[in-house]
Protein backbone atom coordinates (compact mmCIF):
# COMPACT_ATOMS: atom_id res chain seq x y z
CA UNK A 1 0.00 0.00 0.00
CA UNK A 2 1.54 3.30 -1.04
CA UNK A 3 1.81 6.11 1.52
CA UNK A 4 -1.68 7.66 1.74
CA UNK A 5 -2.33 11.38 1.46
CA UNK A 6 -5.08 13.10 3.38
CA UNK A 7 -6.97 16.35 3.10
CA UNK A 8 -9.26 17.86 5.71
CA UNK A 9 -11.71 20.06 3.82
CA UNK A 10 -12.27 23.20 5.95
CA UNK A 11 -15.66 24.61 6.82
CA UNK A 12 -17.31 26.98 4.38
CA UNK A 13 -17.83 30.59 5.53
CA UNK A 14 -20.80 30.86 7.84
CA UNK A 15 -20.91 27.11 8.47
CA UNK A 16 -21.91 26.13 11.99
CA UNK A 17 -18.75 24.91 13.78
CA UNK A 18 -20.86 22.20 15.40
CA UNK A 19 -21.21 20.60 11.94
CA UNK A 20 -17.49 19.88 11.79
CA UNK A 21 -16.01 16.42 12.25
CA UNK A 22 -12.84 15.47 14.08
CA UNK A 23 -10.53 12.94 12.42
CA UNK A 24 -7.86 10.75 13.99
CA UNK A 25 -5.48 9.20 11.45
CA UNK A 26 -3.17 6.28 12.27
CA UNK A 27 -0.93 4.22 10.01
CA UNK A 28 -3.63 1.65 9.22
CA UNK A 29 -6.89 3.17 10.44
CA UNK A 30 -8.92 6.38 10.49
CA UNK A 31 -11.67 7.37 12.93
CA UNK A 32 -14.19 10.18 12.42
CA UNK A 33 -16.39 11.60 15.21
CA UNK A 34 -18.41 14.82 15.49
CA UNK A 35 -16.49 17.87 16.70
CA UNK A 36 -18.84 17.99 19.69
CA UNK A 37 -17.58 14.59 20.90
CA UNK A 38 -16.33 14.58 24.49
CA UNK A 39 -12.58 15.37 24.49
CA UNK A 40 -11.87 12.27 26.56
CA UNK A 41 -13.10 10.10 23.67
CA UNK A 42 -10.86 11.92 21.18
CA UNK A 43 -7.88 11.57 23.53
CA UNK A 44 -8.57 7.83 23.86
CA UNK A 45 -8.44 7.52 20.06
CA UNK A 46 -5.24 9.55 19.92
CA UNK A 47 -3.62 7.21 22.44
CA UNK A 48 -4.58 4.20 20.32
CA UNK A 49 -2.88 5.87 17.36
CA UNK A 50 0.45 5.50 19.17
CA UNK A 51 0.08 1.69 19.35
CA UNK A 52 0.97 -0.07 16.08
CA UNK A 53 -0.90 -3.23 17.23
CA UNK A 54 -4.27 -1.47 17.62
CA UNK A 55 -7.13 -3.45 16.03
CA UNK A 56 -10.43 -2.33 14.55
CA UNK A 57 -12.21 -3.75 17.61
CA UNK A 58 -10.11 -1.61 19.98
CA UNK A 59 -10.80 1.54 17.98
CA UNK A 60 -14.55 0.97 17.97
CA UNK A 61 -14.40 0.00 21.64
CA UNK A 62 -12.99 3.44 22.46
CA UNK A 63 -16.18 5.11 21.19
CA UNK A 64 -19.00 4.94 23.79
CA UNK A 65 -22.38 3.86 22.44
CA UNK A 66 -24.36 4.69 25.57
CA UNK A 67 -24.28 6.90 28.61
CA UNK A 68 -23.74 10.61 29.00
CA UNK A 69 -20.98 10.80 26.38
CA UNK A 70 -22.50 8.42 23.81
CA UNK A 71 -21.41 9.05 20.21
CA UNK A 72 -24.37 8.63 17.89
CA UNK A 73 -22.46 9.30 14.65
CA UNK A 74 -19.04 7.93 13.75
CA UNK A 75 -17.03 6.13 11.08
CA UNK A 76 -13.98 3.91 11.46
CA UNK A 77 -11.93 2.48 8.59
CA UNK A 78 -9.18 -0.13 8.87
CA UNK A 79 -6.77 -0.48 5.93
CA UNK A 80 -4.99 -3.74 5.10
CA UNK A 81 -2.62 -4.31 2.19
CA UNK A 82 -3.22 -7.71 0.58
CA UNK A 83 -0.74 -9.43 -1.81
CA UNK A 84 -1.52 -9.10 -5.50
CA UNK A 85 1.33 -11.14 -6.92
CA UNK A 86 4.44 -9.70 -8.48
CA UNK A 87 2.71 -6.45 -9.45
CA UNK A 88 2.27 -5.25 -5.89
CA UNK A 89 -0.59 -5.17 -3.40
CA UNK A 90 -4.24 -4.18 -3.22
CA UNK A 91 -5.78 -2.38 -0.26
CA UNK A 92 -8.78 -3.82 1.59
CA UNK A 93 -10.82 -1.42 3.69
CA UNK A 94 -13.09 -2.54 6.54
CA UNK A 95 -15.58 0.31 6.96
CA UNK A 96 -17.84 0.77 10.01
CA UNK A 97 -20.47 3.53 10.00
CA UNK A 98 -23.04 4.60 12.58
CA UNK A 99 -25.73 7.27 12.51
CA UNK A 100 -25.17 10.05 9.96
CA UNK A 101 -21.56 9.19 9.17
CA UNK A 102 -20.93 8.30 5.52
CA UNK A 103 -17.90 6.98 3.63
CA UNK A 104 -17.45 7.08 -0.16
CA UNK A 105 -15.19 4.22 -1.25
CA UNK A 106 -13.34 4.50 -4.58
CA UNK A 107 -11.92 1.64 -6.64
CA UNK A 108 -11.24 0.62 -10.24
CA UNK A 109 -14.96 0.19 -10.92
CA UNK A 110 -16.05 3.58 -9.59
CA UNK A 111 -17.31 4.52 -6.13
CA UNK A 112 -19.87 3.36 -3.60
CA UNK A 113 -21.36 5.19 -0.65
CA UNK A 114 -21.45 3.29 2.64
CA UNK A 115 -24.11 4.51 5.10
CA UNK A 116 -25.59 2.95 8.24
CA UNK A 117 -29.24 3.35 7.09
CA UNK A 118 -30.29 3.34 10.73
CA UNK A 119 -28.80 -0.09 11.47
CA UNK A 120 -27.58 -0.37 15.07
CA UNK A 121 -25.15 -0.52 16.68
CA UNK A 122 -23.33 0.03 13.35
CA UNK A 123 -22.95 -1.37 9.82
CA UNK A 124 -19.75 -3.10 8.70
CA UNK A 125 -18.60 -3.77 5.14
CA UNK A 126 -15.31 -4.86 3.55
CA UNK A 127 -14.16 -3.30 0.26
CA UNK A 128 -11.31 -4.57 -1.92
CA UNK A 129 -9.01 -2.79 -4.39
CA UNK A 130 -9.64 0.51 -2.64
CA UNK A 131 -7.84 3.55 -4.04
CA UNK A 132 -9.43 6.37 -2.04
CA UNK A 133 -11.92 7.14 0.74
CA UNK A 134 -13.93 10.23 1.58
CA UNK A 135 -15.64 10.77 4.96
CA UNK A 136 -18.71 12.99 5.24
CA UNK A 137 -22.31 12.98 6.47
CA UNK A 138 -24.97 10.77 4.94
CA UNK A 139 -27.00 13.63 3.47
CA UNK A 140 -24.01 15.32 1.78
CA UNK A 141 -23.68 15.28 -1.98
CA UNK A 142 -21.85 12.38 -3.59
CA UNK A 143 -18.08 12.84 -3.86
CA UNK A 144 -16.81 12.73 -7.45
CA UNK A 145 -13.46 11.26 -8.47
CA UNK A 146 -12.53 14.64 -9.93
CA UNK A 147 -12.40 16.00 -6.37
CA UNK A 148 -9.61 13.58 -5.47
CA UNK A 149 -6.00 14.76 -5.85
CA UNK A 150 -4.07 14.50 -9.10
CA UNK A 151 -0.89 12.39 -9.23
CA UNK A 152 2.02 14.17 -7.56
CA UNK A 153 -0.12 16.40 -5.33
CA UNK A 154 1.85 18.77 -3.10
CA UNK A 155 2.42 18.00 0.57
CA UNK A 156 1.37 20.06 3.56
CA UNK A 157 0.73 19.39 7.26
CA UNK A 158 -1.31 22.46 8.18
CA UNK A 159 -4.76 20.95 7.57
CA UNK A 160 -5.88 23.91 5.44
CA UNK A 161 -7.18 21.81 2.58
CA UNK A 162 -3.80 20.97 1.06
CA UNK A 163 -2.61 17.42 0.59
CA UNK A 164 -0.20 15.82 3.04
CA UNK A 165 1.67 12.55 3.42
CA UNK A 166 0.24 10.35 6.15
CA UNK A 167 3.31 10.78 8.34
CA UNK A 168 2.43 14.43 8.88
CA UNK A 169 -0.99 13.47 10.18
CA UNK A 170 0.69 11.53 12.98
CA UNK A 171 1.65 14.79 14.66
CA UNK A 172 -0.44 17.05 16.86
CA UNK A 173 -4.11 16.59 17.65
CA UNK A 174 -7.05 15.33 15.64
CA UNK A 175 -7.86 17.16 12.39
CA UNK A 176 -11.08 19.12 11.97
CA UNK A 177 -13.08 19.68 8.82
CA UNK A 178 -16.35 19.16 7.01
CA UNK A 179 -14.91 16.24 5.11
CA UNK A 180 -11.78 14.12 5.05
CA UNK A 181 -10.39 12.65 1.82
CA UNK A 182 -7.86 9.86 2.15
CA UNK A 183 -6.06 8.77 -1.01
CA UNK A 184 -4.27 5.42 -0.91
CA UNK A 185 -2.68 5.61 -4.34
CA UNK A 186 -3.25 7.13 -7.74
CA UNK A 187 -7.02 6.76 -8.36
CA UNK A 188 -6.46 6.42 -12.11
CA UNK A 189 -3.99 7.19 -14.85
CA UNK A 190 -3.23 10.88 -15.25
CA UNK A 191 -6.04 12.60 -17.09
CA UNK A 192 -8.49 9.81 -16.22
CA UNK A 193 -11.07 9.60 -13.47
CA UNK A 194 -11.83 6.63 -11.25
CA UNK A 195 -15.56 7.20 -11.59
CA UNK A 196 -18.09 8.87 -9.30
CA UNK A 197 -21.01 7.90 -7.14
CA UNK A 198 -24.17 7.97 -9.21
CA UNK A 199 -27.53 8.73 -7.61
CA UNK A 200 -30.92 8.81 -9.21
CA UNK A 201 -32.98 12.03 -9.02
CA UNK A 202 -34.18 13.06 -5.55
CA UNK A 203 -31.62 10.82 -3.89
CA UNK A 204 -33.41 7.62 -4.89
CA UNK A 205 -31.41 4.57 -5.83
CA UNK A 206 -32.65 1.65 -7.87
CA UNK A 207 -31.88 -1.72 -6.37
CA UNK A 208 -32.66 -5.23 -7.48
CA UNK A 209 -34.08 -7.53 -4.84
CA UNK A 210 -31.56 -10.19 -3.90
CA UNK A 211 -32.49 -13.77 -3.08
CA UNK A 212 -31.36 -16.50 -0.72
CA UNK A 213 -31.66 -20.28 -0.83
CA UNK A 214 -32.30 -22.15 2.43
CA UNK A 215 -32.88 -25.93 2.51
CA UNK A 216 -33.72 -25.92 -1.20
CA UNK A 217 -36.26 -23.11 -0.95
CA UNK A 218 -35.57 -19.71 -2.55
CA UNK A 219 -36.71 -16.51 -0.85
CA UNK A 220 -36.68 -12.97 -2.22
CA UNK A 221 -35.24 -10.50 0.28
CA UNK A 222 -38.30 -8.25 0.28
CA UNK A 223 -38.58 -8.55 4.07
CA UNK A 224 -36.27 -9.01 7.03
CA UNK A 225 -35.65 -12.76 7.34
CA UNK A 226 -34.99 -14.31 10.76
CA UNK A 227 -33.47 -17.81 10.51
CA UNK A 228 -33.23 -20.42 13.25
CA UNK A 229 -34.71 -23.51 14.89
CA UNK A 230 -37.62 -21.51 16.34
CA UNK A 231 -37.11 -18.00 14.95
CA UNK A 232 -38.77 -14.94 16.41
CA UNK A 233 -38.70 -11.37 15.12
CA UNK A 234 -38.24 -8.24 17.18
CA UNK A 235 -41.43 -6.57 18.46
CA UNK A 236 -40.96 -3.74 15.95
CA UNK A 237 -40.79 -6.05 12.93
CA UNK A 238 -42.91 -9.05 13.91
CA UNK A 239 -45.76 -8.06 11.60
CA UNK A 240 -43.59 -7.64 8.49
CA UNK A 241 -40.70 -10.06 9.04
CA UNK A 242 -40.20 -13.49 7.50
CA UNK A 243 -39.46 -16.41 9.83
CA UNK A 244 -37.42 -19.23 8.27
CA UNK A 245 -37.35 -22.39 10.38
CA UNK A 246 -34.51 -24.84 9.76
CA UNK A 247 -33.86 -28.32 11.21
CA UNK A 248 -30.99 -28.73 13.67
CA UNK A 249 -30.98 -32.18 15.31
CA UNK A 250 -27.80 -31.42 17.28
CA UNK A 251 -29.09 -27.93 18.13
CA UNK A 252 -26.02 -26.28 16.65
CA UNK A 253 -28.36 -23.68 15.17
CA UNK A 254 -29.78 -21.29 17.75
CA UNK A 255 -33.51 -20.65 18.10
CA UNK A 256 -33.13 -17.27 16.37
CA UNK A 257 -29.67 -17.56 14.85
CA UNK A 258 -29.26 -14.89 12.16
CA UNK A 259 -30.99 -12.04 10.39
CA UNK A 260 -30.69 -11.57 6.61
CA UNK A 261 -32.03 -8.41 4.97
CA UNK A 262 -31.47 -6.13 2.01
CA UNK A 263 -30.69 -2.41 2.30
CA UNK A 264 -30.54 -0.55 -0.99
CA UNK A 265 -28.58 -2.94 -3.25
CA UNK A 266 -26.64 -4.71 -0.49
CA UNK A 267 -27.34 -7.83 1.57
CA UNK A 268 -26.75 -7.40 5.29
CA UNK A 269 -26.30 -10.37 7.65
CA UNK A 270 -26.32 -10.20 11.46
CA UNK A 271 -25.46 -12.98 13.90
CA UNK A 272 -28.07 -12.62 16.68
CA UNK A 273 -25.81 -13.74 19.56
CA UNK A 274 -26.02 -17.35 18.43
CA UNK A 275 -24.43 -19.99 20.65
CA UNK A 276 -22.02 -21.37 18.03
CA UNK A 277 -21.54 -18.30 15.86
CA UNK A 278 -21.96 -17.75 12.12
CA UNK A 279 -19.33 -18.47 9.48
CA UNK A 280 -19.45 -17.00 5.96
CA UNK A 281 -17.70 -18.50 2.94
CA UNK A 282 -17.07 -15.64 0.53
CA UNK A 283 -17.10 -16.10 -3.27
CA UNK A 284 -13.28 -16.11 -3.41
CA UNK A 285 -13.10 -19.05 -0.97
CA UNK A 286 -12.02 -17.03 2.05
CA UNK A 287 -13.96 -17.26 5.30
CA UNK A 288 -15.35 -14.63 7.62
CA UNK A 289 -16.68 -15.18 11.14
CA UNK A 290 -19.38 -12.65 11.92
CA UNK A 291 -19.20 -10.53 15.04
CA UNK A 292 -22.31 -10.98 17.18
CA UNK A 293 -24.93 -8.24 16.69
CA UNK A 294 -22.82 -6.43 14.08
CA UNK A 295 -24.66 -5.97 10.77
CA UNK A 296 -22.22 -6.97 8.01
CA UNK A 297 -22.55 -6.49 4.25
CA UNK A 298 -22.09 -9.85 2.50
CA UNK A 299 -21.75 -10.20 -1.31
CA UNK A 300 -23.86 -12.42 -3.54
CA UNK A 301 -22.35 -15.84 -4.12
CA UNK A 302 -21.49 -16.24 -0.43
CA UNK A 303 -22.56 -19.18 1.73
CA UNK A 304 -23.65 -18.60 5.33
CA UNK A 305 -22.93 -21.61 7.55
CA UNK A 306 -25.15 -21.80 10.63
CA UNK A 307 -24.24 -25.32 11.83
CA UNK A 308 -25.76 -28.81 11.56
CA UNK A 309 -25.27 -28.61 7.80
CA UNK A 310 -27.63 -25.62 7.46
CA UNK A 311 -26.40 -23.35 4.67
CA UNK A 312 -27.89 -20.07 3.48
CA UNK A 313 -26.81 -19.27 -0.09
CA UNK A 314 -26.94 -15.65 -1.20
CA UNK A 315 -28.06 -15.55 -4.82
CA UNK A 316 -27.92 -12.82 -7.45
CA UNK A 317 -31.06 -10.71 -7.90
CA UNK A 318 -33.82 -12.02 -10.14
CA UNK A 319 -33.94 -10.33 -13.54
CA UNK A 320 -37.38 -8.86 -12.89
CA UNK A 321 -36.98 -8.17 -9.16
CA UNK A 322 -36.65 -4.45 -8.50
CA UNK A 323 -37.05 -2.32 -5.40
CA UNK A 324 -36.60 1.34 -4.71
CA UNK A 325 -35.28 2.82 -1.51
CA UNK A 326 -33.39 5.64 0.12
Amino acid sequence: MSAPRWRAVPAAPGRDPAALWRYVIAMNWVAAVPASTDPAVVHALLRLREDATTTLERVVGAVPLGGEHAVEDFAVVELVATPRGASGADTTASVIVRGRASVDVFGPGGSRRHESRGIRPWLLADFREVTALSFSVADAGAIAASELPPPGASASVDGDGQWAEQGGAQQGTALSGQRLDLVLGVPGEEGEQAGGAQLLPDGLRAARLHRMRVAGEVFTLDAESYIGRRPRATPLTHSTARLVTVPSPAQEVSATHALVSQHDDEVVVTDLKSTNGTLVELPDGSQLRLRAMVATVIPSGSRILLGDGVVVELLDPAEDGWARGR
